[in-house]
């Protein structure tokens, strides 16, 4: 056999093998990388997505100008359809900044929203406008919140001049200090971490497994 075609066969087992071990990396479920080592002092507070009763509960730990926790968010979506409501999402909000920053006005928004009528839509608003989050801000509650009334309007507002978001926002800077959390997107799974972004194939890989472990 010539040198050329056994360099040649050579390559192709070569190349094989590499696509074969990513491949492998790709479908391997991701360990965590921060473990709950004690009880946290209260629940993470945040809006929540699927069937209040599912089994497992994952907190999504994000910030609305972190364009992962957005594309990490809409794959959790999509999965919760996929595993027929099997799990519950609470997006939870972590803002880093301070009362005046865009990230935490409009949390305290989607907060108030959701504890007054139980909706995400002020949620998936800032999301969708995240790249100008203080223009979007300034347009004013009527155009974020278009789809309710003038006093139905004046009740969320009634909700952001109580200290309610306050408290929520500073309950999950208070678990991510107390977790060693500085950074989003993140996901608490029963007393796992798992930190950054993931394809949608480890997700499933990653939510099964608790799944599993619950049955």
């Amino acid at each position: 056999m010539k040198l050329q075609s056994i360099l040649t066969i050579v390559l192709i087992l070569v190349a094989g093998f590499a696509i074969f071990k990513a491949i492998s990396t790709y479908n391997k479920k991701p360990e965590p990388n921060l473990s709950v080592s004690q009880p946290l002092a209260n629940e993470p507070a945040g809006l929540l997505e699927g069937n209040e009763n599912a089994p497992l509960v994952i907190y999504k730990f994000f910030d609305y100008s972190c364009q992962f926790c957005k594309q990490s968010a809409e794959q959790l979506t999509t999965i919760l359809k996929d595993f027929n409501q099997k799990f519950k999402i609470i997006h939870t909000p972590l803002s880093f900044g301070n009362e005046f920053s865009p990230n935490h006005r409009a949390a305290s928004i989607s907060a108030c929203e959701y504890d007054s009528f139980g909706e995400l839509s002020a949620h998936h608003f800032f999301y969708n406008h995240q790249e100008n989050l203080e223009v979007a801000l300034d347009s004013g509650l009527t155009t974020i919140l278009h789809r309710y009334s003038d006093d139905e309007i004046d009740i969320i507002q009634n909700c952001m001049d109580s200290p309610l978001y306050s408290e929520w926002l500073e309950t999950n800077r208070s678990i991510a200090q107390q977790v060693g959390l500085s950074s989003v997107p993140a996901l608490l799974i029963d007393t796992d971490i798992y930190i950054g972004t993931y394809s949608g194939r480890q997700l499933q890989s990653i939510i099964n497994s608790y799944l599993t472990d619950d049955n």
